[in-house]
């Protein structure tokens, strides 16, 4: 009896780990596709800002400058590390 009732918390025990892990699988799934789709966004709008004719600053919450693109170097005439 003993024996039997340990198989059978075993097979539910299996069966909520194989459960688990399909979860798992599905979020890792998600969270690539997700990631690919923020590369090419990212890459798209880099691109549009380095050609983006217009002067442009990022501008971090504490004020400080994060990135200018080159029409910016090119109206301040300051280098962009600067």
């Amino acid at each position: 009896m003993t024996t039997v009732v340990g198989s059978r918390r075993l097979e539910r025990a299996e069966k909520r780990v194989a459960i688990l892990e399909r979860m798992i699988e599905d979020r890792t799934r998600d969270l690539f596709l997700s990631n690919e789709r923020l590369q090419r966004a990212n890459a798209y709008l880099t691109e549009l800002y380095s050609i983006l004719p217009e002067s442009l600053l990022v501008v971090r919450f504490d004020g400080s400058i994060r990135d200018v693109n080159d029409a910016t170097v090119e109206l301040l005439g300051v280098p962009a590390d600067e």
